[in-house]
């Protein structure tokens, strides 16, 4: 994704550089934030920008379509208390007084209307490890959030999920809002995937689908847009990619990765590995065989299952614990 270039317009001195300032510390590989606190500074400066965000003493329609006759290639975009006037409804809006995580979410959603990402970074570059447990989607889910957590110890990691999200906290935006975009076939992908991904501690995670219906309208093209699109994230060098329910091409996907996990327990050791073993010879993908790792979770108690171990408490006891260590050493040769 190419760097946007960003200018910000507000007469609040203070508010509009703190902005800048936060923008940049957070985003500054990606967006490139300039600000004035008076339109004088502005013209004069003869600046051009990607994006224009205007505070509210500059709602003027004159003023905006002055600027787009001069033909800097500006998308003037609203920065709001609450509203705009009807007159400028045709333009973009975003909040001003929520959170900077926020507003540079929406930034992104604004730049993702234009069209073009001139940057491609080739999947095979990346490191690419994969969760696969239609057996217990519980063990899968809390597997898949201790090895999100140690791969970024090291890497800058994406974390994507194709199973249903019944343990987290409903999010603004998911990953059906991302294929929903990618299904109009028009704009920068690459900008409305950094709009709707979420951190963790180090890891970035495109949220999963809060609507199981969404997930089982999903076609092979959908799939084949969303490989296209993390193909061309240059942001992060690994990704763990975990696999929901089946769809089609979902093993010839699998080929993608280097490693597969295979996380289950005791109970149902033999059951995981018999069903593995099936499909492998059911779909003739004999190239998993060297690529899937079982992975053997500790005990746990039904009573500690559910919104609260998933979430946090689980999770952080067993990435320090022996079993933490023991997936470190494994991946790491420590």
């Amino acid at each position: 994704m190419k760097k946007i270039n960003l200018i910000i317009l507000d007469e609040e001195e203070e508010y509009v550089k703190k902005l800048a300032c936060g923008i940049r510390q957070r985003e500054g590989e990606r967006i490139e934030a300039v600000w004035y606190s008076d339109r004088e500074s502005f013209l004069e400066n003869q600046a051009k920008a990607d994006l224009l965000l205007l505070g509210e003493e500059f709602h003027e329609k004159g003023f905006i379509e002055s600027l787009a006759r001069e033909e800097r290639g500006m998308k003037p975009v609203l920065l709001a208390d609450e509203c705009v006037k009807k007159e400028l409804a045709k333009y973009p809006v975003i909040l001003k007084f929520q959170s900077i995580d926020q507003i540079i979410r929406n930034i992104y959603r604004v730049a993702a209307e234009d069209d073009g990402d001139d940057m491609v970074c080739p999947l095979a570059s990346k490191e690419i490890v994969g969760v696969y447990a239609p057996w217990n989607y519980e063990i899968s889910v809390l597997f898949s959030k201790i090895m999100s957590q140690i791969m970024a110890e090291r890497r800058k990691l994406l974390y994507v999920s194709l199973a249903e999200n019944c343990f987290e906290i409903q999010q603004e935006e998911d990953l059906a809002d991302l294929i929903s975009f990618l299904r109009m076939e028009r704009g920068n992908a690459q900008a409305r995937l950094q709009s709707i991904l979420k951190k963790r501690g180090k890891v970035h995670y495109l949220p999963a689908m809060g609507n199981p219906q969404n997930m089982w309208d999903m076609s092979g093209e959908d799939y084949r847009r969303l490989w296209e699109t993390l193909s061309a994230d240059i942001d992060h060098d690994a990704l763990l990619f975990e696999f929901g329910a089946a769809y089609e091409g979902v093993y010839e996907d699998m080929c993608r990765c280097m490693k597969i996990y295979c996380p289950y327990q005791e109970a149902f050791g033999n059951g995981a590995k018999r069903q593995m073993e099936h499909i492998i010879c059911l779909y003739n993908q004999k190239e998993l065989e060297a690529k899937v790792e079982y992975v053997k979770m500790p005990y746990i108690r039904r009573e500690r299952s559910g919104t609260d171990s998933m979430n946090g408490g689980l999770v952080q006891e067993l990435l320090y614990s022996e079993f933490g260590d023991k997936l470190r050493g494994n991946r790491y040769g420590e």
